[in-house]
């Protein structure tokens, strides 16, 4: 895991070893409806990049939080601007997104 100005870039595969932790991260899915329809990690939250601002309050903003999407980018905005609330100390981005998420990981549709 490496750091990007204050943010955690987790590979893939470290993402799925933070989830089976005792004290799991939140994963937060922020695709849009469709991307989500078509698959995404079992047990992630799912919250659009565009709906955000307006959904905050429903993330716990002293649990630590790992934000996909599908290929990197748009998670990379919003751990940003997670990050830049102040609230949200403990933010980290899936580099590579659900691309690249493994086959072998537990991914639903």
């Amino acid at each position: 895991m490496e750091l990007n100005n204050g943010i955690m870039m987790f590979m893939p595969h470290e993402a799925a070893l933070a989830m089976a932790a005792e004290a799991a991260p939140l994963i937060l899915d922020v695709r849009t409806q469709e991307e989500w329809d078509e698959g995404h990690v079992r047990g992630s939250v799912h919250i659009p990049m565009q709906e955000l601002t307006g959904r905050l309050a429903e993330l716990d903003r002293d649990r630590e939080t790992i934000v996909i999407c599908a290929h990197g980018v748009r998670s990379l905005s919003v751990a940003r601007f997670l990050k830049s609330q102040r609230q949200f100390a403990n933010v980290g981005n899936v580099v590579g997104g659900i691309s690249a998420w493994p086959e072998a990981l537990e991914y639903t549709c």
